[in-house]
């Protein structure tokens, strides 16, 4: 889940240690694709993890998965919940 104050619209997440997926066969590590003005019926949406040992975790939230425009200008809270497969 993730909730984003001040923002409109669609936010990308991208986040290193989600396995590729292909986006218009475009190979990305995206998490999730978020509306971020209705996110009180946002259901988690399990990933598959590229990684067995995690010492760090990067999140980007993209307005454009294919442009380097990050969401950076707001309060962002990301909660990530793992479970074995």
């Amino acid at each position: 889940m993730c909730k984003m104050a001040h923002e409109d619209g669609i936010a990308w997440v991208l986040c290193s240690v989600a396995d590729y997926s292909l986006v218009n066969e475009i190979p990305m590590q995206l998490l999730a694709i978020v509306d971020v003005k209705n996110l009180n019926n946002s259901k988690p949406m399990y990933v598959r993890v590229n990684k067995r040992t995690i010492s760090s975790i990067n999140v980007e939230f993209r307005r454009n998965p294919s442009k380097e425009d990050l969401i950076g200008k707001t309060d962002i809270i990301c909660v990530l919940h793992f479970r074995k497969a």
